[in-house]
């Protein structure tokens, strides 16, 4: 997955500019910054939300992307419990 030059706005207001992000198969990252810097955004983004946007977002294909919403109140169990409800396509539901 690759990020190019990617600028989230709202309204007038920029959430993130100029992001360049490369993530290789295997690796794993993490986003860190101030409260309101456009780390939730861009990770909608790459979830696949409809946000406005501009620059690249490119995706591999077969690329599988799951979220846990930050508003976790609703939510029973661990997070096991959770992906054996929720299991990504092709699966049966094992974490």
């Amino acid at each position: 997955m690759e990020l190019n030059d990617v600028s989230i706005r709202y309204g007038g207001k920029a959430a993130c500019e100029g992001v360049r992000l490369s993530v290789d198969r295997g690796e794993k990252i993490a986003l860190r910054g101030k409260n309101g810097s456009g780390k939730s955004s861009l990770l909608r983004l790459i979830c696949g939300e409809d946000l406005q946007y501009s620059g690249t977002l490119t995706k591999g294909s077969g690329l599988k992307i799951s979220c846990l919403p930050q508003d976790t109140g609703d939510l029973e169990g661990d997070l096991a419990d959770y992906a054996r409800r929720s299991p990504l396509p092709g699966r049966r539901g094992t974490p």
